[in-house]
């Protein structure tokens, strides 16, 4: 039943001895299709309040230097990381940080349709040599961030990611915003998130709350451990604030 997920950060940090950074909630009613829109128009809300708080959980990471790239993954599909990425990304942006959102997610880009922009060229050609990083870059009128699309679509998003060229892509971001946020595929099914690990200077694992099942938790967390990520905590996502009070 609903018992095999985690509802609390306590219940996280014993079980993993990842540090928990934090709750955001789910909203209910219209905001539920777009909590990344809702955070626009209302930034001082409980939910823009977690995500502050959630940043700030990463910034007191003992023993780490303020993060430029920064991983965020999950477990598995559908435990709200891009909603989490976006959010971090407008978050600085709005507070006047310049940030870039990377749609790293190749084989189920999800940012664009978040921050309403079309699928366009983005980090595919950057990385084939087909465009460079200005002729790609998208800016999101509503925060200031940037975004940087995913791309064409391509047999082998692995090797896409595994590439030098990927690397010093990410490093030429990271001189040029304060914030690089990488949304990243979902660690359990594909080897994505752990070739981009390495190259994030933080990582923080999504778990959405009450559902994923603890053991699937457990293998992710080992997996972004193993991979040689820097984890800065796990985040609970999709709280029900009634249910969880």
């Amino acid at each position: 039943g609903l018992d095999q997920g985690y509802r609390s950060g306590e219940q996280i940090e014993k079980a993993t001895g990842l540090r928990s950074l934090g709750l955001v909630p789910s909203l209910g009613g219209a905001a539920r299709g777009n909590p990344a829109a809702y955070l626009l128009r209302h930034p001082s809300s409980m939910f823009g309040e977690s995500i502050r708080s959630l940043y700030t959980g990463i910034l007191l990471s003992p023993g780490q230097e303020t993060p430029r790239k920064l991983l965020v993954t999950s477990s598995q599909p559908k435990e709200g990381k891009t909603t989490i990425s976006v959010c971090l990304g407008r978050m600085r942006a709005l507070a006047g940080h310049p940030t870039v959102i990377v749609e790293a997610d190749l084989r189920r880009p999800s940012v664009h349709g978040i921050v309403d922009i079309p699928r366009r060229p983005g980090l595919t050609e950057v990385v084939l040599g087909e465009a460079s990083l200005d002729e790609v870059l998208v800016e999101d009128k509503e925060s200031g961030a940037f975004v940087l699309p995913a791309g064409k679509m391509v047999p082998d998003p692995t090797e896409i990611l595994a590439s030098a060229k990927t690397t010093r892509m990410l490093d030429e971001l990271a001189e040029r915003f304060e914030l690089v946020v990488i949304d990243s595929p979902p660690l359990v099914a594909v080897a994505d998130s752990r070739l981009l690990a390495p190259q994030a200077d933080a990582a923080i694992l999504v778990v959405r709350w009450a559902m994923t099942p603890r053991q699937v938790v457990a293998l992710a967390a080992k997996q972004l451990g193993e991979a040689g990520a820097n984890i800065s905590g796990v985040v609970l996502s999709l709280v029900d604030s009634k249910k969880h009070a």
